[in-house]
């Protein structure tokens, strides 16, 4: 069923609503392939293909490619692509620019990008619950969930081997390679140990309780504030 909105004997923008269930606004400028209940709103130059449920809501140049149950919301050149071999699902981009969501084989599922030119991959291993929120160029790779909040440049990764759980917050060009560990704030720093938060200064409003003290270098400050 397609609505054209005819302006002085002129057809314009399109409304489809089709037999999978699907609503594509400007139809002519977005295409809809293999993809039940799914739908282009809004926005131009955009794709759904091989992802059921999924849609694409405004913005320009939003793709989503074999990932079902998945949603891209504004931005610019947003892309979820997906491998065809595996029953990707719930991914989510917001907003930003040139953000990816992707995998050549291996799945990926429930993660979400909200920020700006970064990246969450699977390469050798699933990637799951992954998430970056702000910043800029930021990659997640074979993590679940591997979590990146703000800062330039940072990457959480796990190797083909393995995946891992882990977090950075803030800071540029840090590699968190290690499991169950976080970096804070730190600038061009690679992470050393499992279970372990990297961090330069605190700042203690409170009290501070350690359980266990091993030898050790302590190369950093601790301020204790009342």
């Amino acid at each position: 069923l397609e609505f054209v909105n005819v302006v002085g004997g002129v057809d314009k923008k399109s409304v489809t609503f089709d037999k999978e269930g699907g609503i594509n606004t400007d139809a002519d400028k977005n295409t809809k392939t293999d993809s039940s209940g799914s739908g282009t709103i809004a926005t131009i130059q955009s794709e759904v293909s091989k992802s059921d449920f999924s849609t694409v809501i405004g913005g320009i140049s939003g793709s989503i490619k074999a990932s079902k149950n998945s949603l891209i919301v504004g931005g610019f050149d947003n892309k979820i692509h997906l491998s065809e071999s595996v029953s990707n699902f719930h991914n989510v981009i917001m907003g930003g620019t040139d953000n990816k969501i992707t995998s050549s084989a291996n799945l990926v599922a429930g993660s979400s990008i909200m920020a700006q030119q970064s990246t969450i991959q699977a390469i050798g291993q699933n990637t799951v619950a992954s998430s970056i929120v702000g910043g800029v160029n930021n990659i997640v790779s074979n993590a679940s969930p591997g979590v990146i909040i703000g800062g330039n440049a940072n990457t959480v990764s796990g190797s083909a081997g393995s995946t891992i759980q882990a977090a950075t917050i803030a800071g540029s060009n840090n590699k968190l390679i290690h499991n169950n560990s976080i970096i804070i704030g730190k600038s061009n720093f690679t992470s050393t140990a499992e279970d372990t938060v990297f961090v330069d200064n605190l700042d203690v409003a409170g009290s501070l309780t350690v359980n266990e003290i091993t030898s050790s270098i302590v190369s950093s400050s601790i301020i204790f504030s009342s």
